[in-house]
């Protein structure tokens, strides 16, 4: 087991961290590159925005490429391309530079959670893989939080551009590790050589002809995307503007909200302990937890009890129960096929975390201020996430009473 922790945890966890941080460094850098490089708004979202879409568009192909040619072969050289496009960010004088430096950065970490599922997938059992995966996700949870209020502190002392160069360095450092993972027996045959015979675009359709994968993804999607659009953008105006928070103290409810969710993680990662309790199967406990956080969203929405900071950090303890439909994806389409059923899953949450954010938006956007209760607003927007949630539950819940045959290619 320290074998794993040296090989693949720690190497691949560290990758997804950076991930989270880059992902979430905006809104402390933002200001900062409009004060330092005079970047209006519209060029600074659409350079923050090149990260996520090249991330977005590099899903897919990263799928097929992780099943053809491994976890190892695929990340170690995408680090590369990625210590490159911190290279240049760093370097960066205006909307061009700092622009493709994000996109290069997108691109090379797009598979960073995908490749570290398919790595533990190949050297842990499926009973084990929740744990394991929840140690990997977790160290993101920590990159989310180190893009905080540390990174302001860290940017006033030592200047944004140096960070940069860091992070070129350590994700160029990462590929080494990475490599080497690729040299560890397997537990299993081969990830990618079941795959490697079949067609890419017949693999693909396999996944995306599964009831399977679009039971499980369009929960995750919505539950695990839908929060993530929540806390990237609209849970610091509810604070403000519904529970009546002050706007010092929003920083370190978010900061609580954060924690609880990297908390949430690994507990959630020995979920298949309480399942041998309870009898209960991984998609069972999956629903039920995300029952659990929907009433948590129902008492916010209700303001009932939500002046408690306990009661905000259940909120983010409960966030990431649907992370573990990752695990079942892994388990379900096996080692030939997780590459690309991981990839897409990823790419459908991006989709789905645009468009809740987009329709929060546009709910405020129709329905201004001055022409009505800024509280009615945002709770017919939280209301509207709530009914997508609970759809999406009550099309997962099949999943939970039938037997998991194994998907290998050439069956849907």
């Amino acid at each position: 087991m320290s074998r794993l922790w040296f090989a693949i945890v720690l190497p691949f966890g560290a990758v997804f961290a950076l991930h989270a941080y880059v992902r979430g460094i905006d809104a402390v850098l933002g200001p900062m590159l409009e004060a330092e490089l005079g970047i209006g708004v519209a060029d600074l979202g659409l350079v923050t925005s090149l990260y996520l879409l090249a991330y977005a568009l590099m899903q897919l192909p990263g799928g097929i490429m992780l099943d053809r040619w491994g976890y190892a072969r695929t990340l170690a050289p995408l680090l590369l391309v990625a210590s490159l496009g911190a290279l240049l960010f760093a370097l960066g004088r205006g909307p061009l530079g700092l622009g493709l430096g994000r996109a290069c950065l997108g691109l090379g970490l797009a598979v960073s959670l995908s490749a570290a599922i398919k790595a533990l997938a190949d050297h842990v059992g499926e009973e084990r893989l929740p744990a394991w995966n929840g140690f990997v996700i977790a160290l993101g949870g920590v990159g989310a939080l180190l893009a905080t209020a540390p990174s302001a502190t860290l940017f006033a002392l030592a200047g944004w551009r140096p960070v940069f160069l860091g992070i070129a360095l350590a994700l160029a450092t990462l590929a080494v590790p990475v490599w080497r993972a690729g040299r560890l027996a397997p537990a299993k045959p081969d990830p990618a050589g079941a795959a490697r015979d079949a067609p890419p675009k017949a693999g693909l359709g396999d996944v995306l002809a599964s009831g399977y994968f679009w039971r499980a993804t369009a929960l995750i999607s919505v539950s695990y995307g839908g929060f993530a659009a929540v806390q990237g953008l609209w849970l610091a105006p509810w604070l403000t503007r519904v529970s009546g928070v002050a706007a010092g103290r929003v920083d370190f409810v978010l900061l609580v909200v954060a924690a609880s969710m990297t908390v949430g993680t690994l507990a959630f990662g020995l979920v298949r302990a309480l399942g041998r309790l309870t009898g209960l199967g991984l998609p069972a406990m999956v629903a039920a937890g995300t029952l659990l956080h929907m009433a948590t969203q129902g008492l916010v929405i209700g303001r009932v009890f939500t002046e408690s900071l306990g009661f905000r950090a259940a909120f983010g303890f409960l966030a990431p129960i649907t992370m573990l439909v990752y695990a079942m994806l892994a388990a379900h389409f096996g080692p030939a096929l997780s590459g690309r059923a991981l990839s897409a899953a990823n790419l459908f949450i991006c989709l789905a975390a645009f468009a809740l954010q987009s329709l929060a938006g546009l709910v405020v956007s129709i329905w201004p201020y001055g022409k009505g209760d800024a509280v009615a607003v945002y709770r017919t927007g939280a209301v509207l996430f709530l009914m997508a949630e609970a759809i999406a539950l009550v099309f997962f819940l099949p999943l939970c009473r039938r037997p998991r045959p194994a998907v290998s290619p050439g069956t849907g």
